[in-house]
């Protein structure tokens, strides 16, 4: 085979940066947008302690002997959608100008499995598994196909063992297996990303007074991963990464108020772009916001919410990725447990 030339090998290779170039913003703005997860980051409502500590002399109405539980676990469904407004769907930089809004449908399914709690000395070990299904639909208010690309279907299989000890400390466990996929586009229904997460959370709920409540939550995460995108190897996306999480719960019978702050900090361990270049990158990713909840009895909630964040990024790649992102909306959540 005869021997390209030097012009030759560089138009080649320019050809294929411009290529894989083309193919890495959408991508990358849907696997981002997966990583921010939902917009309220609510902090769970479950087991705190005026909810299952009662005066004695409080009237507790018909009583009946408690009978032995006859599956020896718990089972969780829940069905969640929201529907809210972003001004900067493709999370680019505040400076570039090029922000675009849009309305998403966000819908969630969870399915969890609790084992009953176990004691161990002067803890309670809970082991749990969950199948959780996630589809973000972008294009409710527009038919700018770029934006209606964004459409993705997320499926996570988080397996974890919680440990509660001293006075409302919660140390987790956990090890989550997940995958994107793209809705529209070709190949249809393309797998985008995948995921190998395991984590180390650490979580204290202080009381403040009777039905109010500050949760402060650390955790570090390790991601092994795969990405399709072409012209950066396939694991550019692995990352180590380590938040915090502030929460304030203010419940009032039915109604729940809830501020909460959340930093994190991301280092990328092999960040590439196009022709496999290789590049250092950390992120600190800074998010607030409120939502106020009403309870439906037992079996759900509508809420509203608003957040807002922002990404700082210190990177020797030529992409800036930093940005700024606001949201506000509505949702909805039905559960029930067994």
């Amino acid at each position: 085979m005869p021997r390209l030339n030097r012009s030759t090998r560089f138009f080649c290779a320019l050809a294929l940066a411009l290529y894989a170039a083309a193919s890495l913003p959408a991508q990358r703005a849907i696997i981002d947008r997966a990583d921010q997860g939902v917009p309220t980051r609510p902090s769970l409502l479950e087991d705190l302690p005026s909810q299952t500590d009662q005066a004695t002399d409080q009237d507790a109405g018909v009583q009946r002997i408690a009978a032995p539980r006859k599956l020896p676990f718990k089972i969780t469904a829940t069905f969640d959608e929201q529907l809210y407004a972003t001004n900067n769907v493709f999370l680019t930089p505040s400076r570039s100008g090029a922000a675009d809004e849009a309305t998403i449908l966000a819908t969630t399914a969870l399915i969890r499995v609790d084992g009953l709690a176990r004691s161990i000395g002067q803890t309670l070990l809970t082991p749990s598994v969950s199948f959780i299904w996630q589809r973000y639909l972008h294009g409710i208010t527009t038919t700018n196909p770029t934006i209606e690309d964004l459409d993705f279907d997320s499926f996570s299989l988080p397996v974890a063992a919680s440990l509660r000890f001293g006075e409302g400390w919660e140390a987790t466990a956990t090890f989550t297996s997940s995958a994107l996929y793209s809705i529209l586009g070709t190949p249809d229904y393309e797998l985008l990303f995948r995921s190998y997460s395991p984590s180390l959370a650490l979580r204290k709920i202080i009381e403040i007074k009777e039905s109010r409540y500050l949760i402060a939550g650390l955790t570090t995460t390790y991601a092994n991963t795969w990405t399709s995108a072409s012209g950066v190897s396939t694991d550019r996306n692995n990352r180590a990464d380590l938040s915090l999480d502030l929460s304030y719960l203010h419940l009032a019978g039915p109604w729940t108020l809830n501020p909460f702050a959340r930093a994190s900090g991301s280092h990328y361990l092999g960040w590439q772009e196009a022709i496999r270049q290789n590049y250092d990158r950390d992120d600190l990713n800074l998010s607030t916001g409120l939502s106020l909840s009403y309870a439906l009895k037992n079996w759900g909630s509508l809420r509203t919410f608003a957040s807002y964040d922002w990404r700082l990024s210190d990177s020797d790649s030529p992409v800036d990725y930093a940005y700024r992102s606001g949201t506000a909306g509505l949702g909805v959540t039905i559960s029930l447990r067994y």
